[in-house]
């Protein structure tokens, strides 16, 4: 099991091997052909950022039999799971990291917009995956990170896509760590609002594991190294507003804590 960091110390950006309370510097991301510089930082001295600035970003929608119910009420109906993955494109710029504000635009004030947390296992992609298989797609996977797919429930809604209401400007939180060797089908995922648990899941109980949503995705799309995957959230995720801290806990890999800040 590794940790990787990517975190920002004088002014520069680097990667790094998260040791303890020590990161030891790396020559280049973790997805690429590294060496250790000889150089060391404690972790109370540096800025973590995002642990990857993604190429893309794709999320997967209703991938908890526990996300039903909620996902029913936001449309008025009954809802099945779906029988394939259900993805959808997060953009880039929408990414943050760690200790970051999550920035909720004036719009959601004027218009009386519900914004709340989604707290996701998210897979970052470490080689290019073109038409990946069940039996090999952890292959492609480097390792998982905490992720908060922040959403704009009205907009969600009413909208004729999610384009503002899963991608506004720091609606995409990641972090703290980019962790390997984890069994990614089997760990407890944790929504904390203000320090009450709101969500609290174990990753087998999503609806479509890991490797199937690697095949699903990649046999029409190129997954490039850096790209990441929000595999779906559980429960019935709580709604923020300004002045709330949003914690997102993934087992083996740490606490993406995020303030919360009206424009």
């Amino acid at each position: 099991m590794t940790k990787f960091a990517r975190y920002e110390v004088g002014g520069n950006v680097s990667y790094g091997i998260v040791e303890g309370e020590t990161v030891k510097d790396i020559s280049a991301a973790p997805y690429e052909s590294y060496t250790e510089t000889g150089s060391t930082h404690s972790l109370s001295d540096v800025k973590l950022l995002a642990p990857v600035m993604p190429g893309k970003i794709i999320a997967i929608g209703r991938n908890y039999v526990s996300h039903l119910d909620h996902s029913a009420s936001l449309v008025g109906g009954d809802m099945e799971l779906p029988k394939v993955p259900e993805p959808f494109f997060k953009t880039a710029s929408s990414v943050i990291g760690p200790n970051d504000p999550i920035i909720l635009p004036k719009e959601v004030a004027e218009e009386g917009v519900k914004v709340e947390e989604e707290a996701e296992l998210t897979l970052v992609i470490g080689k290019t995956c073109r038409r990946a298989t069940q039996a090999n797609a952890f292959d492609y996977v480097l390792g998982v990170t905490c992720g908060n797919d922040v959403s704009a429930r009205d907009w969600q809604r009413n909208d004729l896509s999610w384009w503002r209401a899963k991608s506004s400007d720091t609606f995409s939180p990641i972090g703290p760590y980019i962790v390997t060797g984890l069994d990614a089908d089997n760990l407890l995922l944790t929504g904390r609002i203000n320090g009450e648990v709101v969500q609290q899941s174990g990753t087998n109980d999503l609806a479509h594991d890991c490797r199937r949503i690697v095949e699903f995705v990649s046999a029409v799309v190129t997954l490039e190294p850096g790209d990441i995957i929000m595999t779906g959230t559980p429960g019935s995720p709580g709604q923020i507003k300004a002045g709330d801290v949003v914690e997102v806990e993934l087992e083996g890999v740490g606490v993406l804590r995020n303030p919360v800040q009206a424009e």
